[in-house]
């Protein structure tokens, strides 16, 4: 473990960096990654809404258009119920495929910005100790 610390403290200074102290410009970096990230994924949480709030009104609309539009048998209806048809069955997978990437997105943005948090706070606490 102290060969890692060790290990870690000479790769920092070796590109003029103390542990626990990352330069500003880095710092003003990281937030804008940060930042970027948590807007995607604010935009993707959108997407993914919408995506399942569309297939569920398609939903309700096949099933009372075919209720409403009783026909005999034989009898083909027009081209925009199978059409609709067509984007109700292409919906959920891609909804699947937006919640997953939301959620991936979500958990990664999540898991830096607390990293990036906790390295500010170990930075103060260095700072605090006297500790170089």
């Amino acid at each position: 473990m102290n060969d890692k610390k060790d290990f870690k403290k000479a790769l920092l200074e070796q590109n003029g960096l103390q542990a626990g102290h990352l330069p500003e410009q880095r710092r003003k970096e990281i937030e804008m990654i940060l930042e970027r990230q948590l807007k995607w994924v604010r935009r993707m949480r959108w997407v993914t809404v919408t995506l399942w709030l569309l297939w569920a009104s398609l939903t309700l609309i096949i099933a009372f258009g075919v209720m409403l539009m009783r026909r005999e048998p034989g009898e083909i209806g027009p081209d925009w119920e199978v059409y609709l048809f067509l984007v109700w069955i292409a919906l959920p997978p891609i909804a699947i495929v937006s919640t997953i990437s939301w959620y991936v997105r979500w958990r990664s943005a999540t898991s830096r910005e607390l990293n990036a948090r906790l390295e500010r706070l170990e930075e103060k606490l260095d700072c605090l100790s006297g500790t170089p």
